[in-house]
């Protein structure tokens, strides 16, 4: 009985992805030390902005979306054949599907 109940444990676990990447870094953004407390901030080169909180890195496959009647934030993985790419111009995620070419 203990081992069906971690054998179903395993097989849930390992069910569930982690769609955020902690390895990396979102472009533009560096990891500092303040002098003071010692503690480490995120600072964007290109915005100015400063924040404690390390800037989210979704793993692939996984994108960010916002409901737009709260405004909460939600993470989804997308279905397959989807990807998502990134405009030449101006960086902006679009979405590609590899089977129907749309």
């Amino acid at each position: 009985q203990q081992r069906a109940a971690a054998s179903a444990a395993a097989a849930l676990a390992g069910a569930f992805h982690n769609p955020f990447d902690d390895r990396k870094m979102q472009p533009g953004w560096l990891e500092v030390v303040d002098d003071d407390t010692g503690n480490t901030y995120y600072y964007n080169q290109t915005t100015g902005e400063s924040q404690w909180e390390k800037p989210i890195v979704l793993a692939e496959g996984w994108v960010m979306g916002r409901d737009p009647a709260t405004g909460h934030a939600y993470v989804y993985q997308l279905p397959e054949p989807w990807v998502e790419l990134k405009d030449e111009r101006d960086g902006q995620p679009y979405y590609h599907n590899v089977k129907t070419d749309e």
